[in-house]
């Protein structure tokens, strides 16, 4: 009975051991939402430009794992560039980012176009105001040296 209660409390004290050590590199969890810029099946990644809402959107890899959970598509070959996705991810402290479980909206060909389209425009104006206001700044600096 002895040995028996002993050897159960040994594998717990391993386990619990164990399973603290697969844990500890886990870092953050989050959850995120973007459009589908990139997606590599062989290296199962994908990369997502997410819109934050603010000037520093950003585009991200994340790791597709074989624990994933798809929600709306059966595996990662239903994804497809342009599709918008919402997911949730493990980042651990090594940089990596796994996906947890995702949910992909497919996008038709124009809505993608448009989007592309769209946020490649608003990114020129953004460049063309902040040029506009560099030239401003610089005439005003000008004028007051000239003053």
């Amino acid at each position: 009975m002895n040995k028996i209660l002993l050897t159960t409390v040994m594998l717990a004290v391993s386990f619990i051991g164990s399973s603290q050590l697969l844990f500890a590199d886990e870092e953050y969890s989050g959850s995120a939402r973007g459009i589908v810029v990139g997606i590599d099946l062989t290296a199962n990644t994908l990369m997502v430009h997410e819109n934050t809402g603010s000037e520093k959107d950003k585009s991200s890899t994340y790791l597709l794992g074989p624990e994933t959970k798809f929600e709306n598509i059966e595996s990662a070959s239903g994804i497809s560039v342009g599709d918008e996705v919402t997911f949730s991810y493990t980042e651990f402290k090594d940089g990596k980012q796994l996906v947890n479980s995702i949910t992909a909206y497919k996008a038709s060909s124009n809505e993608e176009q448009g989007k592309v389209n769209s946020n490649e425009e608003q990114g020129k104006k953004e460049e063309q105001n902040k040029e506009d206001q560099s030239k401003e700044q610089q005439s005003n600096e000008e004028q007051g040296k000239e003053q």
